[in-house]
C-alpha cells in the first residue's frame, strides 16, 4: 500500500475520491487532514480486502473495480450481501463500533483499486467532525 501523499498518481486519486458522494461534502480543512491518513491499495480478482473473523478493519474508499460483501456459513457455502463500486465504500464501522469481528468478508469481483485508512483513524476523524456533512452521511 502507498500513501495517497507520495502515490504517483495522487492528483487522479484526490479527483477519483472527490467524486465520491459520501465525501462531496468536505471543506478544504477536512481534506487535509484526510488525505495523510489514506493509503492506495490494488488488489487482484478474487482478492480478499477483509475476511469474515478479522478483528482489524479498515474502511474502503473504492476508486476503481467493484467489491462484494460476503457471509460463509461453517459449510462454506457463501451468500452475498452487497456489491460495490467506483464512488461507493465498503466498511465494517458497526462491527468496530461494538467491537465484534467482521461478520462478513470483503473481497475484488474485478481488479480493484481502493484509498483506505484502518477503522479507529476513521473513526476519530468523523468525531472531530461529528457536525459535518461527511460524517452524518458516511456512519
Amino acid at each position: 500500500m502507498t500513501a495517497l501523499p507520495s502515490h504517483p498518481q495522487r492528483n487522479s486519486i484526490r479527483l477519483q475520491l472527490r467524486q465520491n458522494p459520501l465525501l462531496q461534502g468536505m471543506t478544504s480543512l477536512q481534506w487535509s487532514e484526510l488525505e495523510p491518513l489514506l493509503g492506495v491499495a490494488d488488489y487482484r480478482k478474487g482478492e480478499p480486502l477483509a475476511r469474515q473473523g478479522d478483528e482489524e478493519m479498515e474502511q474502503f474508499f473504492i476508486l476503481d473495480g467493484m467489491v462484494k460483501r460476503v457471509v460463509s456459513n461453517p459449510e462454506g457455502r457463501e451468500m452475498i450481501l452487497r456489491f460495490a463500486a467506483e464512488t461507493e465504500m465498503d466498511t465494517s464501522y458497526a462491527a468496530w463500533r461494538l467491537r465484534t469481528p467482521v461478520p462478513y468478508s470483503i473481497a475484488a469481483v474485478t481488479k480493484v483499486r481502493t484509498a483506505e485508512l484502518p477503522m479507529p483513524q476513521w473513526a476519530d476523524f468523523l468525531e472531530r467532525h461529528a457536525g459535518s456533512s461527511c460524517a452524518s452521511n458516511t456512519r
